[in-house]
Parts: C-alpha cells; sequence; structure tokens
C-alpha cells in the first residue's frame, strides 16, 4: 500500500513539472519517488525508502545537470543571426 503512495507522489511531482517547466527539480524529485516505490515493493524499512528517495534524487539531479549543462554549451556553439543584435538599441515599428 505504501508503493502505491510513493507512485501517487512521483505523479504529484510530474504534475508540478508540467505546470513549472524548465526547472527540473520536480523531475528529479519524482524519479526519487519512483526509487523509494521500488524500495517499498521489496518491503524495506520506511527509513530506507526515505534514503533510496534522497539518493536517487541527487543522482537525477546530478545527471539532470549535466545534461542542461552540456545543451547549454551545444547552444553556445551555434550562433544565430540574433545574436549580432545582443546589447544594441532597436526601433521596433
Amino acid at each position: 500500500m505504501v508503493n502505491i503512495a510513493w507512485l501517487g507522489l512521483a505523479f504529484f511531482f510530474i504534475v508540478l513539472e508540467i505546470g513549472h517547466p524548465g526547472l527540473l527539480y520536480f523531475l528529479a524529485l519524482a524519479c526519487g519517488s519512483v526509487g523509494a516505490c521500488v524500495a517499498s515493493w521489496y518491503e524495506y524499512s520506511f527509513f530506507v525508502q526515505g534514503v533510496m528517495f534522497f539518493a536517487v534524487t541527487m543522482v537525477a539531479l546530478i545527471v539532470l545537470h549535466l545534461f542542461v549543462k552540456k545543451s547549454l554549451y551545444d547552444f553556445r556553439l551555434h550562433r544565430s543571426n540574433v545574436d549580432q543584435l545582443v546589447g544594441k538599441t532597436v526601433e521596433i515599428i
């Protein structure tokens, strides 16, 4: 029964991530909830489930950080004509 609560919490975090795109913190928390759900499936204690939630959340945050850092680095390599206008004054008609 506890695993259903962890899955419900994961679903809740996914819904929050949809409402706040770009933060990715809720996505990491959803991954942690799924990890805790797996621990509850094997009937580990609530302490182990909490540790699993924390550990999987931290790993997910690190992976997401590296993914976002790499995508921002790739974005800087591919500049467009709009980058020429940064810092300039333009008149919009």
